[in-house]
């Protein structure tokens, strides 16, 4: 159940024991895992409606969006909305102008596993 001022749950993509995302960001310095947990919170909060610059839709590939956190290490997760809950599906680093298709086939294939 959420907090009161938490309107939407946010859940990580697992498959088995293993959580690639959290895996991801323990590896990650602290300021950019304390930037991860203060756009979480907002995304707990407003959920996709946080807008920009924490969030863009993926033109391409509804209902997907990216989370984005900026600065030095440019991070991304890829996630949807079903309902009052976020699924992050997909976290990586950001190197270029574009998601990286490898990346967007991974978020892709997680998101028909969940939906199927």
């Amino acid at each position: 159940m959420p907090k009161p001022d938490q309107k939407y749950q946010v859940f990580y993509f697992q498959t088995g024991n293993t959580n690639s995302i959290i895996k991801f960001l323990t590896k990650l310095p602290q300021t950019t895992q304390a930037k991860i947990r203060n756009t979480i919170r907002l995304i707990k909060k407003f959920g996709p409606l946080t807008g920009p610059p924490h969030i863009k839709f993926l033109k391409t590939h509804k209902p997907l969006f990216e989370i984005r956190i900026l600065g030095t290490n440019s991070i991304r997760l890829i996630a949807f909305q079903e309902s009052k809950k976020i699924i992050l599906l997909h976290i990586f680093k950001k190197k270029a102008q574009s998601i990286p298709f490898r990346e967007l086939k991974t978020a892709l294939k997680r998101f028909q596993k969940i939906k199927s």
